[in-house]
């Protein structure tokens, strides 16, 4: 009778020590889910991007004032494999892109020794800046899951945004 109370005892202990972590789990996702009002990864269409200033990989200073109407920004991760593929559709989208490479911006979210492949790559097309984690112009855009293409509207406004490049032909029409 003993060991069936002690068992009894250690059952319901893993019991409640499951419970007190699923609900930990779930208030975690919780709170990951509103810093990102979408639930992508990036800034929704319609919100408007906080102010910024940066420094392109050129010395160029970049700020949301830099972000004209049409403008396509695209934030990439060199350890990204869907940001690996989808960079020939998106160098090939920027080098026709109205106002050429003054109009696209190329944020590559990472170290510099890893990023330096993809900036060699957007670095003829577009405006590249190499960025951290947290820092102003990836927090102004939220984004945190990679690729996360935007086109801006007027006065910092997100015209659009989309992690794939079948929403840069759509945006291009607008």
């Amino acid at each position: 009778m003993l060991y069936l109370t002690a068992a009894v005892v250690v059952v319901g202990a893993v019991g409640l020590l499951n419970l007190i972590l699923s609900l930990g789990i779930i208030k975690r996702l919780r709170d990951q889910a509103q810093v990102d009002s979408a639930g992508t990864g990036l800034l929704a269409a319609g919100n408007t991007v906080s102010d910024f200033v940066a420094r392109a990989v050129d010395g160029r200073p970049v700020s949301r004032g830099s972000l004209e109407i049409g403008a396509v920004v695209g934030f990439f991760s060199p350890t990204c494999q869907p940001c690996k593929e989808i960079l020939p559709a998106f160098a090939d989208y920027a080098a026709t892109a109205p106002g050429g490479r003054a109009q696209v911006f190329a944020v590559v979210v990472g170290e510099a020794a890893q990023a330096s492949d993809l900036i060699s790559r957007l670095g003829p097309v577009a405006t590249v800046l190499l960025a951290r984690p947290g820092e102003p112009i990836v927090t102004s855009f939220a984004a945190s899951g990679f690729p996360a293409l935007y086109l801006m509207g007027e006065a910092g406004l997100v015209a659009a945004s989309g992690h794939s490049m079948e929403v840069l032909p759509e945006l291009a029409m607008l």
